[in-house]
């Protein structure tokens, strides 16, 4: 935990490598927030169809009003001149969710939510916080426990935590099957070994990235690096 307050780009004097890190990481980080319009949207309708509560009490049904409100001010960003000010209001609705439904099934996801939004107004400790409470609820919903670690990944890379973002990302890699998400966490584990300076690890995961991976642009990075590494021995 380097600052209070992180922001992703905010780093003025790098070498090559370092300016190609940080392409590689907005590149994947497109990919990601792709996932997270379509997550969204799934637990949008979940929340809509009444698939949160656990009971069919007042005290859920409630809390799910309040999260379907919030769902609806952070998927209105598209509509919105100013990012910032839709993204701090979908903040502070599933901030009071919590706070007025603690127990409730909508506010655990909701941290899931406040992990995201913090990500991208660059509040990197108060994303990570929000995913790691998330965590410790041990929620039901497998799928997103998974996204939650790949989210964390991605928020101790930005920080500079690189032992702490492999162990994340390998922890992900371990709960997923073969698929695009697999591809994805090769690159991820393979990026960061590097970083790490552990040359031949991260040979093996572009490899295994390039060998797994669908999306042509992701495929070039993983060739590309791969060739790289291979050219410095």
């Amino acid at each position: 935990m380097i600052t209070k307050r992180t922001k992703a780009r905010d780093i003025s004097k790098v070498d090559q490598f370092q300016e190609y890190a940080w392409s590689i990481i907005r590149l994947v980080t497109e990919q990601r927030t792709k996932v997270f319009l379509v997550l969204g949207i799934i637990l949008a309708a979940g929340v809509i169809a009444g698939g949160l509560s656990y009971y069919n009490s007042t005290y859920e049904a409630s809390a799910d009003t309040v999260y379907a409100t919030a769902m609806v001010s952070e998927t209105d960003i598209h509509k919105a001149s100013d990012e910032r000010e839709v993204n701090t209001k979908a903040i502070d609705r599933y901030t009071a969710l919590i706070n007025k439904y603690p127990r409730s099934e909508a506010a655990t996801v909701a941290l899931y939510h406040l992990g995201n939004l913090y990500f991208k107004t660059n509040d990197i400790d108060k994303s990570i916080q929000s995913y790691e409470e998330f965590l410790s609820k041990n929620h039901k919903n497998e799928l997103l426990k998974q996204m939650t670690l790949y989210s964390l990944g991605y928020c101790y890379e930005v920080k500079g935590d690189f032992e702490k973002s492999l162990e994340t990302f390998t922890s992900f890699d371990s709960q997923i099957a073969q698929g695009a998400f697999k591809s994805l966490s090769y690159l991820n584990i393979a990026r960061v070994n590097e970083r790490l300076g552990k040359t031949a690890k991260a040979r093996e995961y572009y490899s295994k990235a390039l060998e797994n991976m669908a999306d042509p642009g992701m495929a070039a990075v993983a060739k590309y690096k791969l060739s790289t590494l291979i050219e410095k021995g």
